[in-house]
């Protein structure tokens, strides 16, 4: 039930439509793929058998990780931690990470998505100290815009 999108190079630019019908469910050691049936309708006839063409497979989450910056990372002896700031005081939360896109890593598990983030903690910050929030953001899904992030 899933869709999916076909392109043919005898139809440049054009996509169609379909659903995915059934998979094999495992994948081939040999070449490494999942072999699925993809239908697609076809009221005018425009495809026919012997046509190749490239199938586009949306793939979401139904919960994205949060997005912070990698500066916002604090790696230490007590394990994965992102600074953040509750009621004007100074917060560490035990993080577990996924990709890392450079400037910016998700957030796989230990945050909820609105807390706001300190973007460089250093050494300097201590856990329940008093912070002043210069920029106020929050973590965020990858799909969203970039924001200023709460700095000290």
């Amino acid at each position: 039930g899933q869709p999916a999108y076909l392109v043919v190079r005898n139809y440049a630019g054009k996509e169609f439509k379909g659903k995915i019908a059934r998979s094999t469910g495992a994948l081939d050691p040999a070449t490494r793929t999942l072999r699925y049936e993809v239908d697609f309708p076809n009221k005018d006839g425009a495809l026919y058998a012997g046509m190749y063409g490239q199938i586009r497979l949306p793939v979401t989450q139904e919960q994205p990780p949060m997005v912070v910056p990698t500066s916002a990372v604090v790696f230490d002896a007590d394990g994965t931690k992102v600074g953040v700031v509750e009621k004007n005081t100074f917060h560490y939360r035990k993080v577990e990470l996924g990709r890392d896109f450079g400037t910016e890593v998700e957030v796989a598990s230990g945050l909820k998505g609105n807390e706001e983030v300190v973007t460089n903690p250093g050494l300097h910050m201590t856990e329940g100290g008093e912070v002043k929030v210069a920029n106020q953001a929050t973590a965020r899904k990858p799909d969203q815009p970039k924001q200023q992030v709460s700095e000290r």
